[in-house]
């Protein structure tokens, strides 16, 4: 806490009872010698909504705030403000300044509108389906019970990305069921013309139908609440409790994120400087490859609610001092080598007095959850339930990594954001690799497999710090788990067939099958397609995608006078084979992963970036060129240890050959020869 009061305005320092200034109040404009932050514009803030897709409830920006000043004067979150000060000209000129960097990540105004005019389109399909469905069941006026869509996420806070997808939620009365939802419904976005990719997951934590609506990427969540019929939005609030009431623990899942992107806005001083500051955090986030709930790292959730805890302690700064605050707070505050941090959460106090506070986030409960991130709405949950040891140290790093570059913020302003962003070297830190082949014979149950492997990942890292033989290794060479072992959070995949890889563990595992069978004489004569590698039947059978995780070496010192040995990885690999067997919806069609150890010169060229390509380049350059003055200083070497024996040798006077008329010593050299008691003698 000392170094971040001390951080809190750089050299000058934080200081302790400092008076601050009354706040103008909407009345009042601000004082001339302390102008206010700058308002955002549509090139560097919130994207603004021309005509009336700016109406709609479903646009990002339909939320009425009061002005940030107003806010800043309410009190906001568990702790006093770290800084209350208003911005000097010289963080206006900074902030501008990183604004300008941003600018790529927000989506043009067309795009903007046309992600509206989607979510309508959506909004009626849902509501013209669940009007037939309750006509069915007997409701009279059915129109008049219909649902409503609501939107979560990073679209729903304003921070999201080109091209992302959006989280949106279906909002039912009690008789209309998830069973519906899953089977009615994905009926008639089958047969939807502007409908592709459509994959339900009915088993994922938060039951979902992924699809491209139009060529936007939805995500579409389901909860029928305990009412007769969804009252109108004047009448309705998402953030209401008695929402909760009766929900089974599916529902209340996917209600949450709504309730709590709702609530998030609320809690932060000003929406606009955080929505820009949670811009340049998930930037920065995405490109070191720390982004993602699913692999074990923050997702989109936890980042927005660490986000919103700086914006609190720094209610007046503007977004390029928040940043700066944020990488000072959390490398002082998130620890790796502590049994598990203080949780972060926004709301005044943890307790809850009613009758959903059961299912809340306890700290005696969960007291081993590593980084609590707790969720602002009631049931308090962790999103950050997931990050394990080595993700943290990963974390601590990276915050760390963050402080050194704000911190040289006034010498080098320019070059210091592009550096905070700068994408990680993941495939340039690591030498050797654990890959992983996911594979299927056609698009549709390549994404739905994939997305289920892809939520196991994280087990298999686990796997792989707790595994004996590996952990031997950090054994022997007596150091921690620091960065030891990282999964990528990117699935890789060629377009192009001749790129992929093939690997001798599927045809080990079709060479199994085929002695199973001959020992079995029920089998012999006829084939069984079970047993059969569906990849040797096809030019072209799989679609294929990879997953990488670094390691430091897949190699083992053993005694003094041995050879070394690989590592043994199978007890870990065989332990995720078998995690994947829990799946209930897998065909012929999905092949188990190949895992397998590959170097770092193996890799398929098309997964590394240009950058990679030319810093390896460089690497093999200087590799060469050490090479070569070693192979020059063991020449050099070896001509020294010449010299001092061609010098000796020189200095010997050389013996003076016999006469051809002399005879005698001729016959005493071949004595000397054929009698060695005599040339010893003498």
């Amino acid at each position: 806490t000392v170094s971040v009061l001390y951080c809190a305005r750089g050299e000058g320092g934080f200081k302790k009872g400092i008076k601050n200034k009354p706040l103008p109040t909407m009345s009042s404009p601000a004082p001339a010698s302390s102008p206010a932050p700058a308002p955002l514009s549509p090139a560097t803030g919130p994207v603004q909504m021309q005509g009336s897709p700016a109406l709609s409830p479903l646009a990002p920006n339909n939320i009425v705030v009061e002005s940030d000043w107003s806010m800043a004067k309410k009190d906001f979150g568990p702790t006093e403000p770290l800084l209350s000060e208003e911005p000097t000209e010289e963080e206006l000129k900074e902030n501008s300044m990183f604004e300008q960097q941003i600018q790529a990540t927000i989506e043009s105004t067309n795009d903007s509108e046309a992600r509206v005019n989607v979510l309508g389109r959506i909004e009626r399909l849902i509501q013209t389906w669940m009007a037939k469905l309750l006509r069915v069941k007997k409701y009279q006026n059915p129109e008049k019970h219909g649902g409503r869509l609501f939107t979560f996420g990073s679209y729903k806070l304003g921070v999201h990305f080109p091209g992302a997808d959006i989280d949106t939620l279906c909002v039912a009365p009690r008789d209309v069921d998830r069973e519906d939802f899953f089977t009615s419904l994905v009926k008639i976005l089958r047969k939807h013309n502007l409908v592709t990719e459509l994959n339900p997951v009915r088993d994922a934590h938060v039951p979902v139908i992924k699809m491209k609506f139009s060529n936007v990427q939805i995500d579409l969540v389901f909860s029928a609440l305990d009412l007769d019929r969804i009252p109108p939005p004047s009448d309705f609030s998402i953030g209401a409790d008695h929402l909760l009431r009766n929900l089974d623990d599916a529902s209340q899942r996917s209600i949450n994120g709504a309730r709590v992107a709702e609530k998030l806005l609320h809690c932060v001083p000003s929406i606009g400087n955080f929505r820009v500051a949670l811009r340049g955090i998930k930037l920065w986030a995405k490109n070191r490859g720390v982004y993602g709930n699913i692999f074990g790292f923050p997702g989109g959730v936890a980042w927005a609610i660490m986000t919103a805890r700086v914006c609190q302690l720094y209610p007046l700064s503007p977004p390029s001092v928040i940043i700066r605050g944020f990488f000072r707070f959390y490398s002082d505050f998130v620890k790796d080598d502590v049994p598990a941090n203080q949780p972060i959460y926004l709301t005044k106090t943890l307790d809850v007095t009613n009758e959903y506070g059961k299912k809340s986030w306890n700290k005696k409960n969960e007291q081993f959850e590593l980084m609590p991130v707790i969720t602002p709405m009631c049931p308090y949950m962790n999103s950050c339930y997931n990050v394990g040891r080595s993700n943290l140290q990963i974390l601590c790093s990276e915050f760390k990594r963050g402080k050194r570059i704000v911190d040289s913020l006034k010498t080098d302003a320019e070059g210091c954001w592009s550096r905070l962003w700068k994408p990680s070297n993941f495939f340039l830190k690591y030498k050797v690799f654990l890959q992983i082949e996911v594979s299927a014979l056609d698009s549709a149950s390549f994404n739905s497999w994939s997305a289920f492997v892809e939520s196991k990942l994280r087990h298999l890292v686990t796997s792989l710090e707790t595994w004996p033989s590996y952990s031997e290794i950090h054994e022997i060479a007596k150091t921690s788990y620091q960065l030891y072992i990282r999964l990528w959070p990117f699935l890789f995949c060629s377009a192009t067939p001749s790129e992929r890889l093939h690997f001798k563990r599927a045809e080990e595992m079709t060479a199994a099958n085929t002695d199973s069978e001959s020992a079995n004489p029920a089998s012999q004569g006829k084939e069984d397609s079970s047993t059969v590698d569906p990849r040797s039947q096809l030019d072209d059978p799989t679609i294929s995608g990879y997953y990488f995780i670094g390691l430091d070496t897949c190699e083992q010192r053993v005694a003094d006078g041995e050879a070394r040995q690989i590592v043994d990885f199978d007890g870990a690999v065989d332990q995720f084979h078998q995690s994947l067997y829990s799946y209930g919806h897998k065909t012929e069609k999905m092949l188990y992963p190949n895992i397998t150890l590959v170097k770092r010169r193996n890799i398929p060229s098309w997964v590394l970036s240009q950058h990679e390509k030319d810093e390896l380049r460089k690497k093999d350059e200087a590799l060469a060129a050490r090479k070569a003055l070693r192979a020059q200083e063991r020449r050099e070497r070896a001509a020294k240890k010449k010299e001092p024996a061609q010098a000796a040798a020189a200095e010997v006077k050389p013996v003076s050959e016999p006469s051809a008329t002399d005879t005698t010593g001729d016959c005493d050299v071949e004595m000397q020869k054929n009698d060695p008691s005599e040339a010893g003698g003498s």
